[in-house]
């Protein structure tokens, strides 16, 4: 038995109850229980070629039908203008006279004076092109130069006898394919080269005695990115190099991740290895209607591209190339 004495106290005070707005909390993710179409969507939904779509489409103006040069910036403001004071003079009671008379029919003046000369087309490029030489901006100066040449090359539907798109199409395909497996080899050969290297590669790069970055870095990806011409495209009609190029930091950070993983796992997605073969023609003042008178160029991937600039900066010197190649030459290719 215990010694202590109780002690019972009573105490009388003022109290509060405050009620507290129920926490939601998130519901984790079932990997458990996504179907493929689920993963598929998943997988969509993360690439960071969609991201970059889907940024440039929100925030980059969209191109739109070819108007006249000039038009939007020389027309419109001068259009606004005029509307502006012929309504005030509209209210005023048709005044001949005064000064709302006066600026009103000053204003239609000016803008019946850019109209008459944003339809003269020629007078309009020349002044552009004289413009870029005197800002020494030589981009906007071929730029117009292709405008007043009149645009891309000539097209036809009709080559080697072959009608139709299509049918042209099939017809380039089976010519580039068997181009590009004119030059034999031997199979045994090759696949004794594939198992050196990832020998060499266990050997050296798994044990750790591979002095070469296995990585790369935002920074890394940063100088590779300004490597890129403006303007470039990519075998996706909406991505451009310029989605690269004007892109935030943290697109550096997500592809620097992303080129890791894969030069860690030696493998790349199909996106990566596909390749668009654009014939153009060698010469315009031949026949167009005549296949041996196009040769091809390829538009592949830009994140390739970007990895093929990294690659130059890090094993440049390392590297040893053919006078026949146009790639891994430090140059545009």
């Amino acid at each position: 038995m215990s010694d202590h004495a109780p002690i019972f106290l009573t105490l009388d005070g003022p109290s509060s109850s405050k009620t507290c707005d129920r926490v939601s909390v998130s519901k984790g993710v079932s990997w458990n229980r996504a179907t493929d179409t689920d993963i598929l969507a998943y997988k969509e939904t993360l690439r960071i070629i969609l991201a970059l779509e889907i940024a440039a489409s929100r925030c980059i103006p969209h191109r739109r039908k070819k108007g006249l040069a000039g038009w939007s910036t020389l027309v419109n403001p001068l259009k606004e203008d005029a509307i502006f004071w012929n309504k005030i003079w509209i209210n005023c009671g048709r005044a001949n006279s005064g000064w709302v008379y006066n600026i009103r029919r000053k204003t239609r003046a000016k803008y019946r004076q850019a109209v008459r000369f944003v339809l003269n087309q020629d007078k309009l490029s020349a002044e552009r092109m004289a413009q870029a030489l005197e800002r020494n901006a030589s981009r906007d100066l071929w730029q117009e130069v292709s405008r007043r040449k009149g645009g891309s090359s000539p097209s036809t539907e009709s080559i080697d006898d072959v009608e139709g798109n299509e049918q042209v199409r099939i017809l380039f395909r089976d010519k580039y394919d068997e181009l590009y497996s004119s030059v034999s080899y031997d199979k045994q050969e090759m696949k004794q080269l594939c198992f050196d290297v990832d020998r060499e590669a266990l050997l050296i790069c798994g044990m750790g005695k591979c002095s070469s970055k296995h990585h790369f870095t935002a920074l890394d990806v940063r100088k590779a990115v300004k490597k890129l011409k403006g303007g470039k495209s990519d075998d996706r009609p909406s991505i451009s190099s310029d989605n690269f190029i004007k892109a935030c930091d943290e697109l550096c950070v997500h592809l620097s991740l992303f080129l890791s993983a894969l030069l860690t796992s030696s493998l790349a997605p199909p996106a990566m290895l596909e390749s668009v073969l654009i014939p153009i023609p060698k010469s315009r003042k031949k026949s167009v209607c005549v296949s041996s008178n196009y040769r091809s160029i390829a538009i592949s991937s830009l994140i390739g591209k970007v990895l093929d600039n990294m690659i130059l900066m890090q094993h440049g010197d390392a590297l040893q190339t053919s006078d026949l190649q146009f790639g891994f030459k430090g140059m545009g290719n």
